[in-house]
């Protein structure tokens, strides 16, 4: 009995011992991942990423680590080094408060030719962010990459309604509008995204474009020459 009794009080003892690493590793994590923020906002990404990998190594369940490891890695286009981290966190933390986690991620899978994760993701991302326009701008474009042309137009439209001077979705339901042959419908897109930035040379080669394709050739060139007007000016002399 007095054995058995031994055995019984050494389990509870183990367990806070374990608890107890656990505890004080993932405050080292912490400290690592905070040494990396500070970095990062200094702009020294290689020297955080050494102490992301650090923070990560000491607490292999810190989402929050792996989010910010797999964002640096992004930022420095290094995709295939982005993209596990970004899936174990979120393995970790299905549901984060990081917006730039959600699109990061999307980005990511869009990148490396897989846009029906990209719009998987995208869509969580708006079920957590209703509010942002720019999701469903960046969902529309996913869309249209899949050839879903009615849903991309629905969430462009979204877009539109919940950021109405912001000329992202326009110009992605403008291209939706062009490849379904709605050329007036296109047009009309265009030129609301270039009222709101008329400085964009790139809206105005979309419409120009668009133009073209009517046969309404005078303004396809007044466009055109615009755009490369405006691409001119917006190079900056060394």
């Amino acid at each position: 009995m007095l054995a058995a009794s031994g055995q019984n009080a050494a389990a509870p003892v183990s367990a806070v011992r374990a608890h107890c690493a656990s505890s004080y590793d993932r405050q080292v994590s912490d400290h690592f991942l905070d040494q990396a923020r500070a970095l990062l906002r200094l702009h020294k990404r290689k020297e955080a990423l050494s102490y992301l990998t650090l923070a990560i190594g000491k607490d292999q369940t810190n989402a929050e680590a792996f989010f910010q490891r797999g964002y640096t890695y992004a930022g420095m286009d290094m995709l295939e080094q982005a993209l596990p981290d970004m899936e174990k966190a979120f393995k970790l933390q299905p549901i984060t408060k990081h917006q730039w986690a959600y699109t990061t991620l999307a980005f990511a899978y869009a990148s490396v030719g897989q846009p029906e994760k990209c719009l998987e993701v995208l869509t969580k991302a708006i079920k957590q962010f209703p509010r942002d326009g720019s999701l469903y701008k960046l969902r529309a474009d996913t869309l249209c990459t899949l050839n879903r042309f009615p849903e991309a137009i629905a969430s462009a439209s979204d877009g539109i309604r919940l950021e109405p001077k912001v000329s992202g979705s326009y110009d992605v339901r403008a291209r939706v509008y062009k490849t379904c042959g709605q050329y007036d419908k296109s047009i009309a897109d265009l030129t609301e995204a270039i009222k709101l930035e008329p400085q964009q040379s790139l809206l105005y080669g979309s419409r120009a474009d668009v133009y073209k394709r009517m046969g309404k050739l005078d303004l396809a060139r007044k466009d055109r020459e615009t755009a490369d007007k405006l691409a001119k000016e917006s190079i900056v002399d060394p």
